[in-house]
């Protein structure tokens, strides 16, 4: 079985009233696989209101696959 995922930029980019991202809980979780794709889909690491980051909260709770990830993926 084969399943498409359509994200729209809106998605990509909600931020919440903490400023947390889905990109920032996904590196928080270790959601690897999430983070490919929200990173595919255009989403950005940027801090939430504390100044963590997707990397920093998953360099924080040794999700070292998520760390390697967005260090070769993130938007220059």
């Amino acid at each position: 079985m084969t399943y498409t995922y359509t994200l729209s930029i809106m998605m990509v980019s909600f931020v919440t009233q903490e400023g947390s991202t889905a990109l920032l809980a996904a590196g928080w979780k270790g959601h690897s696989e999430v983070v490919k794709l929200l990173l595919g889909a255009g989403a950005r690491d940027i801090p939430n209101k504390d100044g963590n980051t997707a990397l920093s909260m998953a360099r924080a709770n040794n999700h070292n696959d998520v760390v390697q990830y967005l260090l070769q993926h993130q938007p220059k």
